[in-house]
């Protein structure tokens, strides 16, 4: 087992979990209770958050990964 790979699965985690709230929150958001302005407000927030995560996951793979 590699130096570094329990730290690449949480990243991978972390990432598929981003994802996947940014697929299914819009859908529980629509249920009615939410404003256009908070959706807009979290659709921002989620697609930067998705940046960082894949820029670190991106940087750890291809940098972190070649030292082992």
């Amino acid at each position: 087992m590699k130096r570094g790979s329990m730290a690449y699965i949480i990243a991978f985690l972390i990432t598929t979990g981003i994802l996947a709230i940014g697929l299914f929150c819009p859908v529980i958001w629509h249920g009615g209770m939410a404003l256009s302005v908070l959706n807009a407000a979290s659709a921002v927030f989620l697609a930067a958050m998705r940046i960082l995560i894949l820029v670190f996951f991106l940087y750890w793979v291809l940098f972190d990964w070649s030292r082992d």
